[in-house]
């Protein structure tokens, strides 16, 4: 009779974890990500802060991460780190199966940026080759921004392209920014491509089968 109530308990928790989970919604917050390719390597990207919070209905944070450059040095020396994460970063690099229509389906993702503070500097030893990538960078943002921007307030909003006309080529990116997405629609998408996943696998092991019995005919 205790174990059943043990069970009973873990089942209740985890129902309410799994509940609270499909009705929040994901918020990144990006804090000063600076990144200067005029400097050396390991002063390219400089401290920033990550803030990864679940909110329940958008409104109450319940579970709050903070991740800087730091604690991501220090994870990358650990053990799990290279036994597991770069062994999954080497399998998603081999992926044959990333199809156009997998990638379609991640718009249903419904991402919104929720804050965007950006400023773009550049230098590209051409001159015109600057002029041009200054319009087609403007033009990409403001494309991205009324198809992402959760209801577009000029405030909340900001961005300056710099064109630099010099002879050296160099990059600087400062971004402040916060995106939101709801994480049933995170389940869904994992649930539709691990769906397409079994299918094609599924297809693939009958038209071997197929061929085989072709073949000894």
């Amino acid at each position: 009779m205790f174990i059943f109530w043990i069970v009973l308990i873990l089942i209740s928790i985890l129902s309410i974890f799994f509940i609270m989970l499909i009705l929040s919604t994901i918020q990144i917050e990006i804090n000063n990500l600076n990144f200067d390719s005029s400097k050396t390597k390991s002063k390219g990207l400089q401290e920033y802060l990550f803030i990864i919070k679940l909110k329940l209905f958008n409104k109450i944070t319940w579970i709050k991460l903070k991740i800087n450059k730091t604690k991501i040095n220090k994870a990358k020396k650990s053990k799990f780190y290279k036994k597991v994460v770069l062994n999954k970063i080497k399998n998603i690099k081999g992926m044959q199966d990333l199809k156009v229509e997998n990638i379609k389906v991640l718009k249903e993702l419904e991402i919104k940026i929720d804050k965007l503070n950006l400023f773009f500097e550049f230098c590209i030893e051409n001159s015109a080759v600057t002029a041009f990538s200054t319009v087609i960078i403007s033009t990409l943002i403001s494309a991205i921004l009324s198809i992402f921007a959760n209801g577009y307030k000029k405030e909340k909003y900001e961005y300056k392209i710099k064109p630099i006309f010099g002879k050296q080529n160099f990059l600087k990116i400062c971004i402040d920014c916060i995106i939101s997405l709801k994480m049933v629609h995170i389940i869904n998408i994992i649930y539709i491509l691990k769906k397409k996943r079994s299918v094609n696998k599924y297809d693939k092991r009958t038209s071997d089968r197929r061929t085989y019995a072709y073949s000894n005919e």
